[in-house]
């Protein structure tokens, strides 16, 4: 349902409201024990709305968010892989990620790729190598390589 409303917004109210729109959904993120996947898919399909009609400017809002989906992406107990959760959420948080670096102007991804934070950009391909050469979805191994053009800047031209 919010998805619905979202989607109704056009990009100069989507951009004022953003930060107020991406912290709520943010917050499910924060007890992923209270929330089950459904929940939290349906959050990423949100943020996806939000990012896909606005311009993410603020580097601390994109490091949050990046970080957070590296994290929902990753395993806990084995680092570098995949976490064990549905495919369909895998396949959401990898095109968050993707809605995420597009959305992002040019200052903030030249801070992406700044020594500090190479390390949570590292364990980022790490795991979407991880994807692409494990998962048997199809769908989920295109996605993750695609993810992977975009973090290049393959996909993207210079401004």
């Amino acid at each position: 349902m919010l998805c619905e409303v979202l989607r109704t917004f056009d990009r100069p109210t989507m951009q004022t409201l953003q930060e107020y729109t991406l912290f709520p959904l943010r917050l499910v993120f924060q007890q992923p024990t209270k929330c089950g996947d459904d929940l939290r898919m349906d959050s990423f399909s949100c943020m996806i709305i939000v990012l896909s009609q606005s311009q993410l400017t603020k580097w601390d809002v994109f490091q949050d968010l990046f970080s957070m989906a590296s994290i929902q992406l990753s395993s806990p107990a084995d680092k570098g892989r995949v976490a064990v959760i549905p495919e369909e959420l895998k396949l959401e948080i990898i095109h968050f990620l993707r809605a995420l670096l597009k959305s992002a102007v040019f200052s903030v991804l030249e801070k992406l790729y700044g020594a500090e934070s190479l390390p949570v950009l590292g364990h980022l391909v790490s795991v979407l190598l991880n994807v692409a050469d494990t998962e048997n979805s199809q769908p989920l191994k295109i996605a993750s390589m695609e993810c992977l053009l975009d973090l290049s800047g393959a996909n993207t031209k210079c401004e």
